[in-house]
């Protein structure tokens, strides 16, 4: 067992004009060095902002994230690389940019409305370089579509690629590449393509079904939604709502 003894963070946040934001959650995560304790990284201690912005909270020692997170507004994080056992780091001031909105309609080849797609918008870029859809990309927002195919996207990022995706049953997904502004909304349609569908058997080299096996439809050159199928006993599968292309 060993003591150790917590350091003090304190500052406050703000928007991108300078104005204090209040009751803005700010969450603790600290990486605790070698020297002072043993461990991975731990989601630490939570606290609110006050009327003024200002925040304060016990740290354990080592590199501590300090993220701030607010209805409406996109997650802003500040590193200290170091703080020592004991200490206090004061006058942090982490600034969160006001979000932006995205604002379209979902329709088919034809131009129709379409009603109960997901739309979602995932983070691109050297930060997230990750295919549409997969566990490594960021995602943010959610929506349905509704009976005209409208939707709203809120609390998106501002400055940044973004990929907005929508996808529906019977369809391949309709993608698009966007940088929202900071406060302002921006309206885009999304046709969801005809879907395509590959189907076949997975055989071992002496012919036989390779039962679970996992095949994976990746299409070449455009970064649209990986899809897979697991082959049945048989080792047959489908693989629906592609997109067209090799």
């Amino acid at each position: 067992l060993g003591v150790v003894t917590l350091a003090q963070v304190s500052g406050r946040v703000v928007d991108g004009d300078g104005a204090p934001l209040a009751g803005v959650v700010i969450h603790h995560t600290a990486r605790a060095d070698e020297r002072v304790i043993e461990g991975a990284d731990a989601l630490l201690a939570t606290t609110r902002t006050g009327a003024d912005g200002a925040f304060s909270l016990p740290v354990i020692p080592g590199e501590v994230t300090l993220t701030a997170v607010a209805a409406g507004l996109p997650a802003t994080s500040t590193l200290v690389r170091w703080i020592a056992p004991a200490a206090a780091v004061t006058g942090l001031e982490i600034v969160v940019d006001l979000a932006a909105g995205l604002r379209g309609h979902v329709v088919d080849e034809a131009g129709r409305a379409v009603d109960g797609a997901l739309i979602v918008g995932e983070r691109i870029g050297p930060s997230a370089p990750a295919p549409v859809g997969s566990a490594a990309a960021l995602v943010f927002g959610g929506a349905t579509s509704l009976a005209d195919g409208g939707f709203h996207l809120t609390g998106l990022p501002a400055g940044e690629p973004l990929r907005i995706v929508a996808r529906k049953a019977g369809h391949a997904p309709a993608v698009t590449e966007v940088t929202l502004s900071a406060g302002a909304e921006r309206e885009v349609e999304l046709a969801l393509p005809p879907a395509g569908t590959i189907a076949g058997r997975v055989v071992d080299a002496a012919g036989a079904a390779s039962a679970g096996a996992i095949v994976t439809a990746t299409p070449r050159g455009v970064p649209l939604a990986v899809s897979r199928a697991v082959a049945a006993a048989d080792g047959r599968f489908v693989i629906g709502d592609l997109a067209g292309g090799v």
